[in-house]
């Protein structure tokens, strides 16, 4: 398995408003919308790899902070079977979600951190943020 880059960073947020202005003020460009407004997609554009950063709006009692870091592959169903047979377990096998366009598979690490491999398969189907 080769991992390429770290994709993106899936944060739960307090207001989404004011996240979508603190990470524009790093260059992050919203990219669209999920979730009534409730989940905002930003990436840096500026001529290479992407990063993108996830922003979900916390649910009352949810703590704020990292959900999970995602590292991009070459491809996900062959980094998925290598890690497995490292002795890696999955919590999401391979998936495509039509809402992030990504094909995805979810694990942790040692200490319980939640990590995914990632990799862009098709368009996104979100709305556009304001």
């Amino acid at each position: 398995m080769r991992i390429l880059r770290l994709e993106h960073v899936d944060l739960f947020v307090a207001d989404i408003g004011r996240s979508v202005d603190f990470y524009r003020k790093l260059g992050f460009v919203p990219e669209g919308t999920n979730d009534k407004g409730d989940a905002v997609y930003m990436g840096t554009h500026h001529g290479g790899p992407s990063l993108g950063v996830e922003l979900h709006k916390a649910k009352p009692g949810q703590a704020v902070g990292i959900d999970h870091l995602s590292f991009e592959v070459e491809d996900v169903d062959a980094a998925f079977h290598e890690a497995k047979y490292l002795g890696i377990s999955f919590e999401i096998d391979p998936r495509t979600g039509t809402r992030s366009g990504r094909r995805i598979a979810n694990f942790r690490d040692p200490d319980g951190v939640l990590l995914q491999f990632s990799r862009k398969v098709t368009r996104a189907e979100y709305e556009d943020w304001k």
